[in-house]
């Protein structure tokens, strides 16, 4: 095995040059996200429903009055707080399953984890016990209330005749309160009103840049998709397990202590070419480090929810679990395309971001009429335009094996983006709607509509130096650098 180390090394994801498109020079500081209740997101359907976050239904008198014919297609609006979506997906689909449903969950986007959040899920019947109606389960579980702490509900269950898939809204509406140390009152909003002028000649565009959300919870998603773009599925995988935020919990250091033991273990089995029932016994050994902890054993009553719950680790638990099933860890990128897909979107996030500042800076001189450049993908457009602009973005060499990676990675993509049959595009600069901000002392509330896909974040540092910024936007997010075996 090699010790290198793979990660992008262009620089930043988010480069500062970015954030000067209001104008050069230093922004004020600023903090967001204080509490849950200073930051609220909302999403407006593509049939043009805002699912907001309180306890108000969203139903209109005729879907009310007149509702849909049965389909096996539940819409509900899920109203959160302190969870992830991917939390609430669990916890949603764990109360069918108590009444006896198979269900499946989609929908169009993750929410941040530290915000008041309204959005749109489908839940599809895959098979119902006996004498159970899935309507009548929904309404019942539908008890909208003031949420405190870590909490959630579901309301306004109606028939929908298909499932979501990711980026299928109209836009989200955001109001997000900002802490600005220093700033009274009036000078915020004479500091805003010179920028927001700005902003207006400019028809309210603004650069389209990914945030570093992209980035994920361990700020790795860019780490992970390069790597399984050079190098294929073994190495991500391997990356997935066992490399964390500095700021994880000490337990959550421990489990991956021991994913990272059990996966030398699957490595010196795959070395030695051991019966894949050996090798792939190892992927049940983690499944139980993800279940029950490091000793591999329920600790008692008290223990209300698997350790993958408790430490946040939903892809990881799905890897393991489809690894120790299939066998096959091309079969489970494939299994899993939701979830592997974050990889990839991180990588073409990463390499869309360059292309932008290279666009600003005038390097890439003649776009289309919608000024738009595809994301990275095993397609002749894609390929075109990072051959030229950046070739170090494609597989190094297109041997054969680096080939099948590459198109294991496409069809992964292929079925997380709409397929498109040249592959997705991202316009370079989005429009910010309904936008209007109420200065206070020393604070400012900002309440706006964005586009699906661009970056409340993004847009707010285009304003204010947000202390978010300095949180794990480069190299310095992960101490050291990721280790992965060469390729396959």
């Amino acid at each position: 095995m090699s010790t290198q180390f793979y990660f992008p090394s262009e620089g930043e994801f988010l480069d500062p040059a970015l954030l000067e498109w209001l104008e050069k020079g230093t922004r004020p500081r600023a903090r967001l996200k204080t509490t849950h209740e200073d930051f609220r997101v909302e999403e407006q359907g593509l049939c043009g429903t805002r699912y907001t976050a309180d306890t108000v239904s969203n139903l209109t008198a005729d879907q009310i009055a007149t509702p849909p014919a049965p389909t096996r297609f539940i819409r509900v609006t899920v109203v959160k707080r302190g969870l992830t979506t991917g939390h609430t997906e669990h916890l949603l689909k764990t109360r069918f399953r108590e009444q006896g449903f198979e269900v499946r969950i989609t929908y169009a986007g993750n929410k941040d984890r530290t915000a008041i959040t309204g959005q749109a899920m489908v839940i599809e019947i895959k098979s119902s016990p006996e004498g159970k109606d899935a309507m009548a389960a929904a309404r019942k579980m539908s008890r909208p209330h003031e949420l405190n702490g870590r909490d959630w509900f579901i309301k306004d269950p109606i028939y929908v005749q298909g499932p979501l898939s990711l980026g299928a809204l109209k836009g989200n509406h955001f109001r997000i309160r900002l802490a600005v140390p220093g700033m009274n009152s009036q000078s915020i909003t004479s500091y805003l009103q010179e920028k927001v002028a700005i902003l207006e000649e400019r028809n309210w565009m603004f650069p389209n840049a990914y945030g570093k959300q992209r980035r994920g919870r361990c700020q790795t998603n860019d780490y992970l998709g390069y790597a399984f773009l050079q190098l294929g599925p073994l190495a991500a995988f391997r990356m997935c397990l066992t490399l964390g935020a500095p700021d994880e919990s000490d337990f959550a250091k421990e489990v991956r202590a021991a994913l990272a033991q059990s996966w030398e273990e699957f490595e010196k089995a795959r070395e030695s070419g051991a019966p894949l029932a050996e090798q792939y016994g190892h992927f049940e050994d983690m499944h139980q480090i993800l279940m029950y902890g490091p000793k591999r054993q329920r600790w008692g009553e008290e223990q209300k929810e698997p350790v993958h719950v408790r430490v946040n680790m939903p892809i990881e638990y799905a890897l393991v679990t489809q690894a120790a099933t299939t066998r096959d860890l091309d079969e489970v990128a494939m299994r899993l395309p939701r979830e592997f897909s974050l990889w990839i979107g991180a990588i073409q996030a990463f390499w869309f971001n360059k292309s932008l500042l290279k666009y600003l800076q005038g390097g890439i001189p003649s776009l289309n009429k919608d000024s738009e450049i595809p994301l990275l993908v095993n397609k002749p457009r894609a390929i075109e335009f990072y051959g030229q602009h950046f070739p170090q973005a494609l597989p190094g060499d297109y041997n054969r094996k680096k080939q099948r990676v590459f198109r294991l990675y496409n069809r992964v993509a292929k079925r997380y983006f709409e397929p498109f049959s040249a592959g997705p595009m991202r316009s370079l600069l989005a429009q910010v709607s309904d936008f209007g901000f109420k200065a206070g002392n020393e604070e400012v509330l900002f309440e706006n509509m964005l586009p699906s896909g661009t970056f409340e974040t993004t847009f707010l540092s285009m304003f204010f130096d947000l202390d978010s910024d300095y949180a794990a936007n480069g190299k310095s997010a992960v101490e050291g650098a990721p280790f992965v075996p060469e390729i396959e």
